[in-house]
């Protein structure tokens, strides 16, 4: 349940610095490794895809550049690999062009290290979801959408930190109780605000959707039992870090259970087909392997 709180931080949708990409959080260390790539060098596009997909922050505004109309794609771009295929050294060149302008921040808090943790592990998860369950959906389509899906929750870092840490610590233990957490603090939910955001920064419909409607129940039940849908897919991965990350010490046998029993109703029929345990295996590696590269394991709470 809910905890009322006095506090607010209204965002305006209408002042555009608000929900613009120049006020998306990034953090330092990611900064410090953009200004020492070398922008020619085939090893600088590599490494800031590598930063991208563990850098919620840093993949926004790869898609931003490669979506952007200078750039003139014949279709939209949805993952920051293709965007490195269509740009090639130009991507790296404008991102460490672009560093001038970043809003620089540093994480001081467990709360703000689990938003990027959550993001990342939301990726993986449904990303092999949607390999064990529905192959008609793009791979990198689905890390890109379950590592952007929270989006809305980092414009709403960068305009009060201390609002979004006491959204985290308002009791909310559903997705309908996180947005009227949100709504008390900041007067809207993060799922709208993502949506108000991601659309000025150029990126594809197809993400501006999945950002807008991924706590949507509604929309996400498949059309047949057979196959979930995208938004059930991104659901279940959100569902299943927030259970993950929230048991950090729980593993194996135990962890799938976790999984089982927190399944939503069109995916828990299907889950024979899943490696349960290779799922959970993944969702902690690469919070490990993002916590060494972004410096997160160096937060002190």
């Amino acid at each position: 349940m809910v905890q009322p709180t006095t506090a607010t931080v209204s965002i305006d949708l209408g002042a555009a610095p608000a929900v613009s990409e120049a006020m998306i959080p990034t953090l330092a260390t990611t900064v410090v490794e953009i200004l020492s790539l070398h922008r020619d060098g085939p090893e600088a596009v590599e490494r800031l895809m590598e930063l991208a997909r563990l850098d919620p922050s840093l993949a926004i505004r790869v898609l931003a550049i490669a979506n952007s109309p200078s750039a003139a794609p014949v279709s939209p771009v949805l993952d920051v690999e293709t965007a490195a295929l269509r740009l090639g050294s130009r991507i790296a060149k404008e991102v460490v062009g672009s560093c001038s302008v970043l809003r620089v921040f540093v994480p001081t808090t467990r709360s703000h290290g689990l938003l990027w943790a959550h993001a990342v592990q939301t990726a993986v998860l449904a990303r092999d979801l949607g390999a064990a369950l529905n192959r008609s959906i793009a791979p990198g389509f689905l890390y890109t959408a379950g590592l952007l899906h929270d989006l809305g929750r980092l414009f709403m870092l960068a305009a009060d930190p201390k609002g979004l840490l006491a959204v985290d610590r308002m009791g909310w233990e559903s997705p309908d109780e996180l947005v009227a957490a949100e709504a008390q603090i900041f007067g809207i939910g993060h799922a709208e605000l993502g949506a108000v955001a991601s659309a000025r920064c150029d990126l594809p419909e197809q993400l501006v959707l999945v950002i807008e409607n991924h706590h949507d129940r509604a929309g996400a039940m498949p059309l047949t039992g057979a196959v979930p849908s995208l938004m059930s897919l991104i659901q279940q991965a959100d569902l299943w870090s927030c259970r993950l990350l929230h048991s950090p010490d729980v593993e194996g046998k135990d962890a799938s259970r976790l999984l089982i029993h927190s399944a939503l109703p069109e995916i828990a029929p299907l889950l024979a087909k899943c490696d349960l345990v290779a799922l959970v295996a993944a969702a902690r590696a690469i919070t490990e392997t993002q916590s060494r590269v972004l410096g997160l394991d160096r937060i002190e709470d």
